[in-house]
């Protein structure tokens, strides 16, 4: 099994297609920052992520707003806060920032 990891895509859609097309993997995984603030490019990165895969794990990133975890997409599955199976692998999701000076949407404090 080969996981294409990616992180901090921030809506920036040619180099997602980019990277998309030229990688060998069987399942991808997100590390947040799949938006550059706005919520509604999630669900052109889930399109264009639908193109080369079956599925996609994600979690959510400082710059996401928490919104895009409660919508149903093609492929994204956002497991923030969740364990999942997956072809004999646990996939643990925590996702957002710690607290940052920038005042971004998913930012939470250690107790949180």
């Amino acid at each position: 099994m080969k996981f294409l990891l990616l992180s901090d895509i921030h809506s920036s859609m040619d180099k997602l297609e980019k990277i998309l097309t030229s990688a060998n993997y069987d399942a991808v995984l997100i590390a947040g920052d799949l938006t550059q603030f706005r919520p509604k490019d999630a669900r052109v990165v889930d399109e264009m992520l639908s193109e080369y895969t079956d599925i996609c794990f994600a979690v959510h990133g400082n710059c996401d707003h928490e919104i895009i975890l409660g919508e149903n997409y093609r492929v994204l599955r956002f497991i923030h806060g969740k364990s999942v199976e997956f072809e004999g692998y646990s996939i643990h999701g925590v996702g957002g920032s710690g607290i940052t000076p920038f005042n971004t949407p998913s930012e939470y404090t250690e107790k949180e």
